[in-house]
């Protein structure tokens, strides 16, 4: 999971909890309907977004084995929101391999099950299976597979 959205989950708990202790506990009326309504902001929109985003992101790896690619072992967390949900998933991953080694576990056979490399470029891998199409970059930290159902 994404250390940022962690820290920024923390943050929003704990503002919430002061909200609560200022406007529920100790029931003060400075900020008026405001505070209450900051406290509803955090505990009914923020935080449950922080929490999906988190929920979507432990999954990713699972859901890249799902359509065949092997995660590298060097894969750190999932970041943002590009965790490979939907239609046509995006994910990006954290790394601090070596951009070759990425590129040389997924030219393996046995790290794309079912897709057939069909072309490479300056850190890309371009694979097909059937009308879809994977591609891979790979940049200095992050690894970025998108896949398109539409040819």
């Amino acid at each position: 999971m994404d250390p940022a959205l962690l820290t920024l989950l923390g943050l929003f708990v704990a503002l919430a909890a002061v909200l609560h202790h200022v406007f529920v506990v100790r029931r003060a009326d400075d900020a008026g309907g405001q505070g209450k309504a900051g406290l509803f902001v955090l505990g009914a929109v923020l935080i449950p977004v922080v929490l999906l985003a988190l929920w979507y992101q432990s999954g990713a790896q699972n859901r890249l084995a799902e359509i065949g690619f092997a995660p590298h072992p060097a894969f750190g967390s999932s970041v943002g929101a590009a965790s490979g949900a939907g239609k046509q998933p995006i994910w990006m991953f954290a790394t601090s391999a070596d951009p070759e080694s990425i590129l040389a576990f997924y030219r393996e056979p046995g790290n794309h099950g079912g897709w057939s490399l069909e072309s490479e470029a300056n850190r890309m891998l371009v694979f097909d299976r059937g009308r879809e199409r994977a591609t891979i970059t790979v940049g200095q930290e992050a690894v970025i597979i998108t896949v398109d159902t539409a040819q």
